[in-house]
This record gives structure tokens, sequence and C-alpha cells, in this order.
């Protein structure tokens, strides 16, 4: 063998692509690969040997503690790695506050779940909720939410409901007198009320424009004795109905 088959190559003999490994390097690769799985399983070995993990919850502003507690149940009886993930994202989100959650482990020994709670518009009916994207939810109470405008209908229209309170109540913010409630019927008929209990009865068709009428005709031409009014309705094409109040009676006065 000569001289020059034992040389090692200069980097001007060197083509592009060609590589050249040096003589320690797969010791070290190997040593590092082993340093990996030691770490690995000891971490997964001190992960298994330790108690039942913590959990921690950011986000919940309306779900309280003893509901979070309730639906973990035994899920967190176990070690961290052992925490099916799955499981308690399922169990947060059938809670009546929650949207959405993502969970995951933090080592050493928690378990943390990031809720994303309903935002509420209104109230549905008598003891339930609708939220931005029109989800119904009953909490266990309604708390602040008792003061929110109610809306009501037939279950599967809860989105329309939505959509047509968030066409009108502008109109009504405008004059200082917001819908306080606002309905649709099985035949597909609209009635609205407003903050001090006018009914306002706007028919099946052309709600928006109906409601618009309202604030820029009917209102001015009834502001005098308004009131008086009771209900209004709007479904003439070229006009409106008036109910006034009855009269307070002499007891009533005293």
């Amino acid at each position: 063998m000569t001289a020059a088959a034992l040389r090692r190559p200069r980097l001007s003999d060197l083509r592009m692509g060609d590589v050249v490994e040096h003589p320690a390097r797969k010791p070290l690769a190997a040593a590092a690969s082993l340093a990996i799985v030691a770490g690995c399983l000891m971490f997964w070995v001190l992960a298994s040997q330790s108690g039942p993990p913590d959990l921690e919850v950011r986000g919940a502003d309306y779900t309280d503690a003893p509901a979070i507690a309730a639906a973990m149940g035994d899920r967190l009886q176990t070690s961290l790695f052992s925490v099916d993930l799955g499981g308690v994202e399922q169990a947060l989100e059938r809670l009546p506050w929650v949207a959405d959650a993502d969970v995951w482990r933090r080592f050493p020994g928690t378990v943390v779940a990031r809720v994303t709670e309903h935002v509420v518009v209104a109230r549905w009916g008598t003891d339930r909720l609708i939220s931005d994207q029109a989800v119904l939810f009953a909490p266990p109470e309604l708390g602040p939410a008792r003061q929110l405008p109610v809306l009501s209908g037939p279950e599967e229209s809860a989105e329309a409901v939505l959509g047509s309170f968030v066409l009108l109540e502008p109109a009504f913010m405008k004059i200082g007198n917001p819908l306080r409630g606002l309905a649709i019927d099985e035949r597909g008929s609209w009635t609205a009320t407003l903050s001090d209990g006018v009914l306002i009865r706007l028919g099946r068709k052309n709600i928006q424009a109906r409601a618009q009428r309202m604030v820029s005709t009917v209102i001015p031409a009834l502001i005098a004795d308004w009131s008086r009014v009771a209900s209004i309705d709007l479904r003439y094409t070229n006009g409106f109905a008036v109910a006034w109040r009855e009269p307070a009676t002499q007891e009533e006065d005293a």
C-alpha cells in the first residue's frame, strides 16, 4: 500500500456530495442515543412511580372547582403517564359552561387543562343560556345572566333567533329602549319586547325593515303618549295598530 493511499482526503480531493465521517462520530452518536433512551426511560419510571397527578385548570371563570372535581371522577387516580388525556378533555367539555378543552401533561406530576368557556349573549327560555355560537346550555344557576335579554322559540330555531336579535338590537339601542326579549312561535311569527315592557308584533316577513320603521316612524308618532302604549302591531303594509294600557284604578293610584 502506497503513502498516497494512507493519507486522509483533503478538501480539494472531495467532490460535491461526498461525506467524510470522523472516526469517532459513530461511538459518539451511539452514546448520545443511549443517553436519550436512558433519560426517557428514567423520565417514564419517575412519572410512573409517582402518585396521582395534580390538575391545573386555566380559563375557568364560571366553572367552579367542585364541578370540575365531580367531572373528573377517578380519571386522575393513576400515574401521570397513565392518565387518559382524551377522557379528561371529554369530561371537561361535558360541563355546561365549557365550549372546548385542551389537556396535556407537565412533568413531574401535573395534568394541565386549558378550557374555553361559552360567550353568553342572552337567556334562552326560562332556565338556559345561548352563546354567541348559538349553543344552548343549562348552567347550575343563572346568576347575573338573569339580567340578560330572553330569546325563545323552537330549539332548532336558536341560530335564526340569535341572528335576528343581533340584527334588531342596534336599532333599539339607539333610542335607549333596548330589546328585553325576542321570540318566534311555531308558525314563524316574531314578537319583540322592549325594556319598558312594550310588546312589538313583527309578523313573519321583513322583520328588520319593520323594526326600522318602528324606530324611525312609529315611536316618534307615539312619543307623547308612550307611557300608555301596551303593544304595537306592525303587521300592516301601510300602518300599525296600538293597544293602550288600561288606566290605573283608584285603588292602584292610592
